[in-house]
């Protein structure tokens, strides 16, 4: 942490407590931080009584979801699934969405999702699957089993056909009269 949890109680918890308690009083239901690194100094020192949550929980900077949600009973995260793993195979991708899904499920108030913008080493047709796996996954599929239709892929089309974005949003808008 840049600041010692003895100058963070010194310096930002008066201010945090009065923030946290003037916005819950106008009727905010989740007073969120997002902080980037490790979190469990931050937590030990602001959390219940400064914040509702941290994001991105981010895997790379040592931070575990499932011991976060356990550490600290009633919290709010989001992040959590390792950006660096979609670089791969799907099934590595599957491998760590899944096991931040079951977390979630077992826990609860955790909304799994990377853990940071997507850099740009990540194949796009591994995004794509992360994202239709994520969705599936949140609307309840099984976390074994389920495997996308890959829609997004299909409408990506063949590798050497570029993406054409004005294609893609009369396509969208296209599908939006259909449906009405």
């Amino acid at each position: 942490a840049m600041l010692s949890p003895a100058k963070m109680r010194e310096f930002l918890v008066p201010c945090y407590r009065r923030l946290h308690a003037f916005l819950k009083e106008r009727g905010v239901r989740a007073v969120v931080m997002d902080c980037d690194g490790y979190n469990n100094q931050i937590l030990d020192t602001m959390y219940p009584e400064c914040l509702d949550g941290i994001q991105p929980i981010e895997i790379a900077a040592g931070n575990d979801p499932e011991e976060i949600l356990t550490r600290y009973p009633g919290i709010f995260i989001h992040g959590g699934i390792d950006k660096r793993e979609l670089r791969f195979s799907r099934e590595q991708a599957r491998t760590e969405i899944a096991l931040r899904f079951r977390t979630a499920h077992e826990h609860g108030g955790y909304i799994p999702h990377v853990d940071h913008g997507v850099p740009p080493d990540i194949p796009l047709r591994n995004f794509l699957y992360y994202v239709e796996l994520a969705k599936g996954f949140a609307h309840g599929e099984d976390l074994d089993n389920y495997e996308p239709p890959c829609d997004l892929e299909q409408q990506l089309g063949p590798l050497e056909e570029l993406f054409n974005p004005r294609t893609a949003i009369a396509r969208a808008y296209a599908r939006e009269e259909q449906e009405s």
